[in-house]
């Protein structure tokens, strides 16, 4: 599991070393405009999410999408958990010992706004995801497995510039997977990093909802 989390990481980390502006580029570098931003209401559900944002046209910006979860069995979610509906099944008998993993994501944006100088704006945006995800749990006896999981993520939101290049934004994130990996997954308290939580007992929809509270920083 420790080579799992290191290996997860490393990637995480590496993604965003990449994904830094670099200086003398030429001309056509110095018009772009990037932003780094941290989901906050991801912390509690031990989840770190990060976007990264570019571009050179003030309607378009494009996203990469990136994070951890660290066991998110031991997290508090209420968020996830007010939005997701219950239903009287239990967890099919399963006791969730941990739920951790990674995930990347890739999509664009498109700003209801025709100047980079405007401070609030709505905003649509559309991803592809893709998550892997360790579990471990106890039944009848002890299990862990790894699985990798894909969907599509769109959302609608609200921009507000706070401060200079300090910006937050405020948006409902529903993810959809047609993976039928997910019923391979331990009980029905799911969680899919970079998705969300869904208790799917009573649900041949694997839909989930999550909403997102930003704090971004124009990088440049």
């Amino acid at each position: 599991m420790q080579s799992i989390i290191k290996f997860n990481l490393i990637f995480i980390i590496c993604t965003l070393l990449l994904l830094v502006p670099k200086k003398g580029c030429g001309q056509e570098e110095k018009t772009m405009h990037h932003t780094i931003g941290l989901n906050l209401l991801q912390l509690p559900a031990t989840t770190i999410d990060i976007t990264y944002a570019f571009s050179n046209n003030p309607q378009y910006d494009f996203l990469i999408n990136s994070g951890f979860t660290f066991n998110y069995s031991k997290s508090i979610d209420y968020i996830g958990w007010l939005l997701s509906p219950h239903f009287d099944c239990g967890n099919d008998g399963f006791t969730m010992i941990q739920q951790s993993g990674a995930f990347l994501k890739g999509g664009m944006k498109y700003n209801v706004r025709k100047s980079f100088d405007k401070k609030y704006y709505f905003f649509f945006s559309a991803y592809v995801c893709g998550s892997w995800i360790y579990e471990e749990a106890e039944k009848t006896n002890r299990l862990k497995h790894h699985k990798f999981i894909y969907g599509f993520t769109g959302n609608v939101g609200y921009h507000i510039n706070i401060y200079k290049k300090i910006s937050t934004d405020i948006a409902i994130n529903i993810s959809y997977t047609p993976d039928k990996t997910v019923k391979d997954l331990y009980g029905y308290e799911n969680y899919i990093p970079g998705m969300g939580f869904m208790e799917t007992c009573g649900s041949n929809k694997c839909v989930f909802p999550m909403i997102v509270w930003s704090i971004k920083y124009q990088i440049q």
